[in-house]
């Protein structure tokens, strides 16, 4: 990498761009996508992010501006806009319908037993698993929701022919899935991180962490159970306040607005990971 005079912003930003990409990149070795498709998304994101940047300020799109912002000439600006913009419309709305369903199947009472419960739901008929999916899926079949859970072994079929949740909650084990998941969740810690970084004190997001270096390898096992058991039991009690919340946005005239809170677990012999043994607020 060519040597620049940078400020401390933006050697920060360096090291941190290049431990993102080193992470990414592993993935993506993995998978087969080449450094040349990388760096041609890498333009086109910068070309899509200036043009948003530019319209949040009000100011007219243009490719000169375009250019001036990223560093990109206008023949290649224009080339890049003129392509389809890389997307997974059809992948989100799957993932989508299938955590509606599930989430539903949790929470809406009924499709749950006296205590609370998920039930064992019979495959049609009154508050039956087609009915489930038809409340929360839209017009997506019955049969291929079935299909979609069971192949991400999330439901069971038990004796009776019923189908049965056998997950706390929709974790897809899906490559693809997967790999769009890494999309969004990436990009909405790294969007948060950019509002925490340039917003008002007063108007800065939740963004914690805790972290040590030297664990000894004996309480990895432990520790593993107990935060995935805690973190899930906030989770629940967060998806409990916003179910409680959520409306059909197609029938408000005031805007919505998306809310939610991530948790991932850390585990990593890199001692050089983080620089800060326990990260405070």
């Amino acid at each position: 990498m060519a040597q620049e005079n940078l400020n401390p912003a933006k050697t920060a930003l360096v090291v941190s761009c290049y431990r993102i990409q080193k992470a990414l990149a592993k993935f993506s070795i993995r998978i087969g996508l080449s450094s040349g498709t990388m760096c041609e998304l890498v333009k086109r994101a910068y070309v899509d992010a200036a043009e948003e940047l530019i319209i949040a300020d009000g100011e007219k799109v243009q490719s000169t501006k375009i250019g001036v912002m990223t560093g990109l000439y206008r023949k290649e600006i224009v080339r890049l806009r003129e392509k389809p913009v890389p997307g997974a419309a059809a992948q989100e709305d799957k993932y989508n319908r299938s955590a509606r369903v599930v989430t539903g199947w949790l929470r809406d009472t009924d499709f749950q037993t006296d205590s609370g419960e998920p039930a064992a739901l019979n495959v049609r008929g009154p508050a039956s698993f087609a009915e489930l999916v038809k409340r929360y899926s839209g017009d997506m079949a019955a049969t291929a929701m079935r299909t979609e859970l069971e192949r991400l072994n999330i439901i069971d079929t038990n004796s009776e022919g019923q189908l049965l949740l056998v997950s706390s909650g929709y974790v897809s084990t899906d490559m693809v899935e997967g790999i769009h998941i890494l999309g969004t969740d990436t990009a909405d810690l790294i969007n948060t991180v950019h509002h925490n970084l340039t917003a008002e004190k007063s108007e800065s997001r939740f963004q914690r962490k805790v972290s040590y270096q030297s664990i000894p390898q004996q309480h990895v096992e432990s520790f593993r159970k107990h935060a995935a058991a805690a973190s899930q039991q906030l989770l629940e009690d967060l998806d409990r306040w916003l179910a409680e919340r959520d409306v059909d946005p197609s029938g408000q005239e005031d805007q919505s607005t998306r809310l939610g809170l991530g948790i991932y677990y850390i585990e990593s012999l890199d001692a050089d990971e983080d620089a800060i043994s326990e990260e405070q607020p």
